[in-house]
């Protein structure tokens, strides 16, 4: 069954991380979604068809958590959400070498275990949820861009993953053994430019995803 939701997105804040944008306070913070949860209970007097209310959203501060869980009464937050970019700002130098260190993603685990606590103790009847998440927020470089990354956080599954270099984009069709001839799918390749991942220009099947000289979408 589909479940729709609403909460800090309409707020249009990132409230709790001060270099990203601008700080709610966390007791106006509640307040503030306190009034939200009276809303959508008069809009959606069915409660089997009210959306969901969800907060507070932005980067996990103890003291900032804390103070907002402990300022909303029961039942005005179905999720407790935060937002995970545990790699940092695309800007990071060292952005490279976080990717490869496992050690420093397995950090990301800590946050996960504050906010379940947190739930836990001060809001009970809602659930902890990852409201957005990403690897380097800024997508992964200075401007936006497009980062592909992989991570596998289980420490009891495997994956072998290989990258070939094939652009044999629209093959001529082969014939298989008891099934006559088939055609081999298309494939779409992103990779950075000149093999830069931190690169601002992707390149789709070799061809660089920039507006052209009118402006207009490359084809």
């Amino acid at each position: 069954m589909l479940r729709r939701g609403v909460g800090n997105k309409i707020l249009n804040s990132q409230n709790v991380d001060i270099r990203i944008g601008a700080r709610v306070d966390s007791v106006q913070y509640a307040k503030d979604i306190t009034r939200l949860r009276h809303i959508v209970n008069l809009l959606y007097p069915d409660a089997s068809r009210r959306p969901k209310v969800l907060g507070p959203g932005g980067f996990y501060g103890k003291e900032w958590f804390q103070s907002f869980l402990l300022n909303v009464a029961p039942g005005v937050v179905d999720g407790v959400t935060h937002h995970i970019y545990n790699l940092g700002a695309g800007v990071d130098k060292d952005l490279i070498n976080k990717i490869q260190d496992p050690y420093y993603l397995s950090q990301v685990a800590e946050t996960f275990k504050s906010v379940a606590q947190a739930v836990k103790e001060f809001t009970p009847w809602a659930a902890p949820w990852v409201g957005e998440a990403g690897g380097a927020y800024n997508s992964g470089s200075k401007d936006p861009g497009v980062t592909v990354l992989l991570i596998n956080m289980s420490n009891s599954t495997t994956f072998n993953v290989s990258l070939v270099d094939d652009m044999n984009l629209y093959p001529i069709l082969k014939t298989v053994p008891g099934r006559g001839q088939k055609t081999m799918r298309e494939e779409y390749h992103l990779t950075p430019k000149d093999g830069n991942i931190q690169s601002d220009v992707v390149l789709l099947n070799g061809t660089p995803l920039q507006l052209t000289k009118s402006l207009d979408i490359p084809k």
